[in-house]
């Protein structure tokens, strides 16, 4: 099975699964749900599963004060104290409860608390993330008490999240480097005959043979990820006008608001012409990066988009 059948046959897996979960959605009470969330001692999977139940009741806990003041304690739990266990489960776990927030009871500490989250370079990036957009969908009602210090950290938020890829980019490269070099080693004792180079392969040596220089770039999904993260950030801080207007600004001050629709206008401009239509085929796939491709391949090599983006974004203004 080659590496997008599996990724594409995982995806519906994880999506059936969680289909499943969702239909069951409605024998489970949200008290009950809360329950499971809040033990510590139960596995990961079920904590999950309770969560995206939960999930899919919102607006039945909306429009049910009692409930929402039943569950809030166990969902908030879960995102003021990082839960112990696999990372990338907890992560989820935590992110699905950020969610959640706009539709539970909420107090000013309690929104003290998610902006230091964004502000939290040691939490999970997407963590961060959503917790920057429950900032964004609570400000209405309970806007932050620093609205500057969260509209600088959003802004860093954007910064690191395009690190983030080339650093992902970077560590795949070192890994492909030493474990070639491994391999010429092992390589190195093969007689002349064989016709292979000292790095074990025929034709050019190295990463140029094997091609790895694409596998290890920052690929279009990538680039396209990096773009929802941007463009997450910059709804989170201002989207729309008038009775449709949302996010950060819509709960600071007159002087405030222009610097956040200002940050708001540059980090959505970066998100959109600068990563996302540079990943469409009008735009060239990835020759937008200077590199070549072959048909019917799925375009790699967005370092140099990444790059130029994660400049333009240091660029914004503070």
């Amino acid at each position: 099975m080659t590496p997008i059948v599996c990724c594409r046959f995982t995806l519906l897996v994880c999506g059936l699964m969680l289909g499943a979960v969702a239909a069951t959605a409605a024998e489970s009470s949200p008290v009950e749900l809360a329950r499971v969330i809040a033990d510590e001692q139960a596995a990961a999977g079920d904590r999950i599963a309770a969560m995206v139940n939960l999930q899919a009741q919102a607006k039945k806990i909306a429009a049910d004060q009692q409930a929402a003041e039943a569950v809030a304690p166990a969902v908030w739990g879960v995102i003021a104290k990082p839960p112990v266990g696999d990372p990338k489960a907890m992560a989820w776990l935590v992110s699905r409860g950020l969610e959640l927030l706009p539709v539970l009871p909420v107090t000013p500490d309690m929104v003290k608390t998610v902006a230091g989250i964004v502000a939290d370079p040691s939490r999970d990036l997407d963590v961060r993330i959503r917790a920057a957009v429950a900032l964004g969908a609570l400000a209405p009602k309970t806007p932050p008490a620093q609205p500057a210090d969260t509209l600088a950290a959003i802004r860093s938020l954007a910064i690191a999240s395009l690190q983030s890829e080339l650093d992902e980019a970077a560590r795949r490269r070192l890994e492909t480097e030493f474990s070639m070099g491994s391999l010429a080693s092992m390589n190195m004792s093969q007689p002349a005959e064989t016709g292979l180079r000292p790095d074990g392969f025929g034709g050019r040596a190295g990463r140029e043979g094997l091609g790895a220089e694409d596998v290890d770039s920052v690929s279009q999904a990538e680039c396209r990820r990096a773009a929802w993260r941007l463009a997450q950030l910059a709804d989170a801080v201002a989207s729309g006008t008038g009775t449709k207007a949302s996010g950060l600004f819509t709960g600071m001050e007159a002087a405030d608001k222009a610097q956040a629709e200002a940050l708001a206008e540059g980090i959505r401009e970066i998100a959109l012409a600068g990563l996302l239509a540079k990943t469409l085929p009008s735009a060239g796939g990835n020759e937008a990066s200077g590199r070549g491709g072959m048909d019917g391949m799925v375009p790699t090599g967005f370092d140099a988009v990444i790059e130029t983006a994660l400049e333009e974004a240091k660029a914004l203004p503070e």
